[in-house]
C-alpha cells in the first residue's frame, strides 16, 4: 500500500501544472497532434526531458505539412507565451522562427515571424546563444472560455533548437526554475517515475 501511495504521489506532483501556467515539452507527441515534416526530435542532456526539436531545413516556404501542431488544455484568461530555446553557432541566421500570433485559436491563428532572438535575454537575463533559456516571444494570449488551445510552429532558420513551451497567466512573475519546474514530463517519463518509485518503495 505504501509503494502505490508513493507512485500515485510522484505522479501527482509531476503531472500538477503549477497555479496560471501552461507548459509542455516540444516534442510531446501527446500534446501535438501533427509532428511536422521537417521537425527533428534530437537528444541532449541539456534539453527539458533530455530531447528538444529542431528543423532540418533552411528558410523552408511556409506550407502546412511543415507546422508542427499542438492542442492543449487552457483555462479562461490572459496569457504570455514563454519559449524554452537555443541560438546555434550562426548567432542571427539561427535564430528566427514562425509561431502562432496572439490566438489560441485552432484555424484563424495566424502565423508570425519572432526574429532576432539571438539578442534576447531569458527570464533571468541570460543569454540563449549556445545555451537553453526561457524567452518572452508574445503577449496577449486571450482565452475566452475554459477549453481547447491551440499553437503551431513553423521552422523559418535551421540552428534554432526548440526545447518546450509555456502559457503563462499575464503579469505572473516566472524564473527559469518556475518554468523548467511546470514543464509536464511526457508519459514515457511518468512512467518512469512510477517505476522509480516502485522501487525505492521495494528497498524500504
Amino acid at each position: 500500500m505504501k509503494r502505490v501511495s508513493f507512485v500515485l504521489m510522484c505522479l501527482c506532483l509531476v503531472s500538477m501544472a503549477r497555479a496560471g501556467i501552461v507548459a509542455f515539452e516540444a516534442e510531446d507527441s501527446s500534446v501535438y497532434y501533427q509532428a511536422g515534416t521537417v521537425w527533428a526530435d534530437l537528444a541532449d542532456a541539456a534539453a527539458s526531458g533530455g530531447v528538444y526539436m529542431t528543423t532540418t531545413l533552411d528558410n523552408p516556404e511556409i506550407t502546412g505539412d511543415y507546422i508542427r501542431r499542438y492542442s492543449f488544455a487552457v483555462t479562461a484568461g490572459t496569457y504570455d507565451l514563454y519559449v524554452r530555446l537555443r541560438v546555434g553557432s550562426g548567432g542571427y541566421n539561427d535564430d528566427s522562427i514562425y509561431l502562432s500570433d496572439s490566438s489560441f485559436d485552432q484555424w484563424s491563428a495566424a502565423l508570425t515571424t519572432y526574429n532576432g532572438i539571438a539578442g534576447m535575454s531569458d527570464v533571468d537575463g541570460g543569454s540563449v546563444q549556445g545555451s537553453f533559456g526561457w524567452v518572452l516571444m508574445d503577449t496577449d494570449y486571450v482565452m475566452a472560455a475554459d477549453g481547447t488551445g491551440y499553437l503551431k510552429v513553423h521552422p523559418r532558420e535551421d540552428g534554432l533548437d526548440i526545447d518546450a513551451f509555456a502559457y503563462v497567466t499575464q503579469g505572473d512573475a516566472v524564473s527559469n526554475a518556475i518554468l523548467d519546474a511546470a514543464v509536464i514530463p511526457e508519459p514515457a517519463t511518468l512512467v518512469l517515475l512510477g517505476l522509480g518509485g516502485l522501487l525505492v518503495g521495494r528497498k524500504r
